[in-house]
């Protein structure tokens, strides 16, 4: 099988030199970094059908308007954390979640537009089975399926597959009512598409054989961005130079013309400690000498792969990108509230390198300007958690 990939248009290449910024660091403890704000939940008055019971997924549109999955249903919350509106219920029809592989995920698009996407359990490979579609303004538009979309099984045959070989088609992000940009696994999960979709007619971002599926041996990450571009990283296809400068790239790709801007950045690689091999390669007293064997040849990849990846997850805030990057003791729980996560911040509109932050955890999620995550408060109810990021994260 032949795999063909796009032709973009242009291509721009820049070369960020800086490498890591030096001198003393404005951000020096978790408070400086983020500032808890405001809690929602039980202590905050929430009643109802607007109380917490087990929330799996929590994001914001640009007025500030909290969602979170609960319940198999979408609860809203304004910008103070008073109760909005309630989305969906159980069940099969349009704008109703069935229980599955997961609880209702929420992906909000740069626009407004937001997804609820069902993940029944059917024996499938397929992740995203289906989803329901609301507008800017919490009004329901649809429910569709992405296995029985017609423009897409067209894109499918033009690569020699079609529905019935599609896997992940996880994440999902609308830009409008008809776009859609999402990514699907093909074959097994062999091959990775990201895609581009305005119901008439598929354009692919990105095509490609998708190595062995750990994110210690790479990763594809990708979000979309608040002016319409996508932005891509494949650490699969991290630049390492043991002797002299090593990189990642990013991709920043169009959807008004389909031009490809790459930025390349330094860091520093990572090397897999021995330690951390001998640890994968232990029978547990339940392991299979299945499962011992498939262990052993994880460890020997990894071995011969000699370095971290560069980068573990990304997150985008608007036009800003937050690259979350492989720290020298990424097996070790760092002490409580201390900056162990290097953040590499970037402003992709200027296409600039702003700063590496340190941060104390990996963020959940990010919008204008602060994260919004999930605990549980002091009597041990839920409880959704808004911190302000310092803006000088931002670089402003």
């Amino acid at each position: 099988m032949r795999y063909t990939f796009t032709v973009l248009c242009a291509i721009v290449v820049l070369f960020i030199v800086s490498g890591f910024q030096k001198g003393k660091n404005d951000l020096q403890t978790a408070d400086d970094i983020l500032k808890l704000e405001k809690t929602i939940g039980e202590n905050s008055g929430l009643t109802g059908d607007y109380i917490l019971v087990r929330p799996f997924n929590v994001c914001a549109n640009a007025q500030g308007d909290i969602l979170v999955s609960d319940e198999f249903k979408i609860k809203v919350y304004d910008i103070n954390g008073k109760p909005k509106i309630i989305l969906g219920r159980q069940g099969q029809g349009p704008g109703e979640y069935m229980p599955g592989i997961f609880p209702v995920i929420l992906t909000m698009g740069p626009t407004g537009y937001f997804l609820g996407i069902s993940t029944p359990i059917s024996g499938k490979t397929n992740v995203s089975f289906y989803y329901n579609l609301y507008t800017p303004d919490f009004k329901f538009v649809e429910m569709k399926r992405l296995d029985t979309n017609p423009v897409l099984e067209k894109y499918l045959i033009s690569k020699g597959y079609s529905l019935k070989n599609i896997g992940e088609t996880f994440p999902i992000y609308p830009l409008n009512s008809k776009e859609l940009v999402y990514r699907v696994l093909i074959n097994n999960n062999k091959v990775l598409t990201l895609l581009y979709d305005n119901t008439q007619q598929i354009k692919e971002i990105y095509c490609d054989i998708q190595p062995e599926r750990d994110v210690l041996l790479g990763n594809f990450l990708w979000r979309v961005l608040s002016n319409n571009n996508v932005t891509y990283i494949n650490t699969y296809k991290d630049t390492i130079n043991e002797k002299g400068s090593s990189w990642y790239t990013i991709h920043i790709i169009s959807l008004i013309d389909f031009k490809d801007t790459v930025i390349k950045q330094n860091f520093k690689p990572i090397v897999i400690s021995d330690e951390y091999l001998k640890t994968l390669t232990i029978r547990q007293k339940t392991m299979t000498d299945e499962a011992l064997a498939r262990r052993n040849e994880f460890a020997n990849n990894l071995r011969k792969q000699k370095y971290l990846p560069s980068v573990y997850t990304i997150l985008s805030d608007g036009n800003y990108l937050f690259l979350f990057l492989y720290e020298e003791n990424f097996y070790k729980s760092p002490k409580e509230n201390t900056l162990t996560k290097p953040v590499d911040i970037f402003d992709m509109n200027a296409k600039k390198f702003i700063k590496r932050v340190y941060f104390p955890n990996v963020l959940n999620y990010v919008s204008n300007g602060y994260e919004y995550t999930w605990g549980k408060d002091k009597d041990g109810y839920p409880e959704i958690r808004k911190y302000k990021i310092n803006p000088a994260v931002y670089g402003k």
